[in-house]
């Protein structure tokens, strides 16, 4: 469904530039069966590769609720932590470099967007 990709990556962007009161964030992040205090941000940048074009596509069919937006040269992905980080890098590739934030605590409308906990 590439609309739903469209309004994910509309939705990550509103998130990540702190555009959204927080119960309206909350509600839309629960429409695609995420909770703040159990995801992380996933990034990796460089060039887009074939597995980050298919990346959507692959979680989907594996059941991993994501947010998927690519901002400037880097993807960023809003995703469950744990185990869903290492299935998330073999899709991106074993020589794709990522960086994970720490659990994000809420989408609260604040300077920097999206905040993860300290």
């Amino acid at each position: 469904m590439p609309g739903r990709s469209k309004f994910g990556a509309e939705l990550f962007n509103l998130l990540l530039d702190h555009r959204l009161q927080e119960s309206d964030a909350v509600a839309r992040l629960a429409d695609r069966g995420l909770v703040a205090g159990d995801c992380v941000v996933l990034s990796t940048s460089g060039p887009a590769t074939e597995a980050e074009r298919n990346l959507h596509l692959k979680l989907r069919r594996r059941g991993i609720p994501n947010l998927l937006v690519r901002r400037g040269g880097d993807l960023c992905a809003l995703i469950p932590g744990g185990a869903v980080i290492g299935q998330v890098h073999r899709l991106l590739g074993a020589e794709a470099a990522v960086g994970v934030s720490d659990e994000v605590q809420s989408p609260r409308h604040r300077r920097g967007g999206l905040r993860a906990s300290s």
